[in-house]
């Protein structure tokens, strides 16, 4: 009996010190992990820092490389601070301190349709509502049209709190990390496509190629506008955009001594 109640208690004591065990590795697990996050969220903090102050250095020179460099180091300043909103928007959700919902996989294919949809009918509703809006208060009398105007004014500022409230259905439904992964995964495939394209294996002789000569005199974001319906034309075939910007209205010595050629081995020589 004696030798029973011995073994009865050796088995209690291990029960009750593998439950303070678990107990004690619950209550630490979170601020162990919460840690990590914040040591993360604090270096990239860091770096965002230092990436602006290089910023800062590079945009009061004149050099074109420092211009080249401004833009490799927004590209990778903007890269930071996205990945450095995603962990702060985990953390909180983790935390349940912000009221979001926890993230999950991804939504269904309805939802996201819907989504998107009522963010466009409400903006495409105060584009009309807007326009019919001035219309009539160019019929009215002086003293009408300045009430009307408080009208419009209004509605504006209705309209924008409403789209708002829209595209925030984004942070809290649970799925923005999913979207974030999905926009990073679209760029890479679309990066890796046009660097295929524009740097083809093949010596650029031997390939079909897209020549944009735009022989229209305007300023620099007009000829990027029709420069850019070039790259959509020759993106959608499959060819290589070799761009013809020489006497070009806001640089005379073209789009290639401003930025980076579209491509490496097929340039207006290839043509």
């Amino acid at each position: 009996m004696l030798l029973f109640g011995n073994k009865f208690y050796l088995i209690f004591i291990s029960l009750w010190i593998f439950g303070l065990y678990c107990i004690f590795t619950s209550f630490h697990s979170t601020p162990n992990n919460n840690k990590v996050f914040e040591d993360r969220i604090e270096y990239l903090q860091n770096e965002v820092d230092s990436l602006r102050q290089k910023l800062a250095q590079l945009q009061s020179g004149n050099n074109i490389n420092d211009q080249v460099k401004v833009g490799n180091e927004n590209v990778q300043c903007q890269t930071l601070e996205n990945e450095m909103k995603r962990l702060k928007r985990a953390l909180r959700s983790k935390n349940g301190g912000d009221g979001t919902t926890s993230s999950r996989e991804e939504p269904s294919m309805e939802y996201e349709k819907l989504r998107r949809k009522i963010e466009m009918q409400a903006r495409e509703l105060t584009y009309f509502t807007t326009d019919q809006l001035n219309k009539i208060s160019g019929k009215l009398t002086d003293d009408d049209k300045q009430k009307w105007d408080n009208v419009i004014l209004r509605f504006a500022d209705q309209s924008r709190v409403l789209l708002a409230s829209i595209r925030n259905i984004t942070e809290v439904d649970g799925y923005q990390l999913w979207r974030e992964r999905e926009h990073a995964s679209l760029s890479k495939l679309m990066q890796a496509r046009l660097n295929s394209l524009q740097s083809p294996i093949k010596p650029c002789e031997n390939v079909k190629r897209v020549t944009c000569n735009i022989n229209k005199g305007c300023g620099y974001g007009c000829e990027i506008h029709h420069a850019m319906h070039c790259f959509h034309i020759a993106y959608a075939i499959g060819r290589p955009l070799i761009l013809f910007s020489d006497g070009w209205r806001y640089n005379s010595g073209g789009f290639d001594q401003i930025f980076l050629p579209p491509s490496q081995n097929c340039t207006t020589s290839s043509a």
